[in-house]
């Protein structure tokens, strides 16, 4: 029976293919090892998202039994870390957001309310932290769905929370709109506090109705929806 490979060639091809995206065969090479092997051990590492019980359950099947602590030890000492994993939304445009920044830098902090919509749904079920190199933070790029949910929608300045509304399921835009938010509100003179309204990307913000009624009151409108493509 042929010996296992130790856990340090293991992780060591994982840092070559995975991490430094060196080719499969340049890896292989330089650890005396096969091609294949090299393929199947950053398959493995994809697979398992990169969770110690998961390895752990990985080196069983390769008959290899260690502690999850022994995993820790070796993961920490090749320079891995435990990290919150960054979920990307295929839907968002780079150079959207990058045009977003640079207009909202002409304006005084201290004019804009932003709004904001937080909620408990089948996203809060994702994972939230893995293992990663040290300065590189675990990604994991998903499509990413809403579902039914408590909502709140915050307005938001720069000395704080101004106003919550929170619903179940449904939210009551025009309750949210006339009794919270346009209260709130000065006209637009580019110097006044609370007379940019800043709408985030949910759909019920965005309605005719909504926007003719901020900009009723002589307040200004500015949507970041955009800096994702559709």
């Amino acid at each position: 029976m042929p010996w296992s490979y130790s856990n340090d060639l293991r992780w060591r091809i994982v840092w070559h293919h995975v991490c430094l995206r060196r080719p499969a065969e340049d890896v292989a090479k330089t650890l005396f090892v096969s091609e294949r092997t090299v393929l199947r051990y950053a398959e493995r590492f994809n697979a398992t998202g990169i969770f110690l019980r998961e390895l752990q359950a990985e080196f069983q099947k390769a008959g290899c039994h260690v502690d999850v602590s022994t995993i820790c030890r070796a993961v920490n000492k090749i320079g891995l870390s435990r990290q919150k994993i960054t979920h990307i939304a295929l839907q968002r445009s780079e150079l959207l957001r990058a045009q977003f920044i640079a207009e909202m830098s002409a304006f005084d902090p201290a004019m804009i309310l932003w709004i904001d919509e937080t909620g408990c749904d089948r996203r809060n079920a994702l994972r939230q932290y893995g293992y990663g190199i040290r300065g590189l933070a675990p990604q994991d790029h998903q499509l990413q769905l809403r579902g039914v949910c408590y909502s709140a929608i915050g307005i938001l300045s720069m000395d704080g929370v101004q106003d919550v509304y929170i619903t179940e399921n449904t939210v009551n835009g025009d309750t949210f709109l006339y009794t919270q938010l346009l209260p709130l509100l000065m006209p637009f003179d580019g110097i006044n506090h609370n007379s940019i309204v800043v709408l985030d990307n949910a759909s019920i913000h965005h309605t005719d109705a909504a926007v003719n009624a901020i900009c009723g009151v002589g307040a200004l409108v500015i949507s970041y929806h955009l800096i994702h493509q559709t």
